[in-house]
């Protein structure tokens, strides 16, 4: 008659081969039977995650006056969502670079993100703060026809100080 604690071992080991099996066997298996992955899923958000990560890195480099390690920052990141664009667009804002944040608002585009209404304030307090009148009221009027997003108070107040300048 076996003991208990031989028992025990046979358990044990029967429990460990049973997780092995499970642990290498269960993917093609689970594949075979139609079911799908949500590694990709997963990846992506864990991809969303460090991307956050970065935008915190990215308003660290404005709020310490490094315009070009902000910009390194996001072009370096894999995904970048309008969030990190923004970030960006909105530095190049704070340090006058008018010129700079439409480069930066223009390889957003072409990265087919699409902006919101904190991107569009960002250019038009880049251009309020480089003088760039014009462009300022065009993206103005192209934040509802072109992109549908309706003018905040922040904005119409951009605008009231180009009035000012121009």
């Amino acid at each position: 008659m076996p003991s208990a604690s031989s028992a025990l071992f046979f358990g044990g080991v029967l429990g460990l081969l049973q997780a092995i099996f499970l642990t290498t066997a269960a993917k093609p298996l689970l594949q075979f039977m139609g079911v799908k992955s949500d590694e990709d899923e997963v990846e992506r958000r864990r991809q969303q995650e460090k991307g956050k990560d970065k935008v915190q890195w990215i308003d660290m480099y404005a709020k310490c006056g490094s315009l070009e390690d902000a910009i390194s920052a996001v072009e370096n990141m894999r995904f970048k969502d309008t969030q990190a664009w923004s970030t960006v667009i909105v530095t190049c804002a704070i340090h006058g670079q008018g010129p700079k944040a439409m480069s930066v608002f223009k390889n957003m585009k072409a990265s087919q993100v699409q902006p919101d209404a904190v991107t569009l304030l960002g250019l038009l307090y880049a251009w309020n703060h480089s003088g760039m009148v014009d462009e300022s009221l065009a993206y103005f009027h192209y934040m509802t026809d072109e992109y549908a997003i309706p003018p905040g108070i922040k904005h119409y107040g951009c605008i009231k100080d180009h009035r000012h300048i121009g």
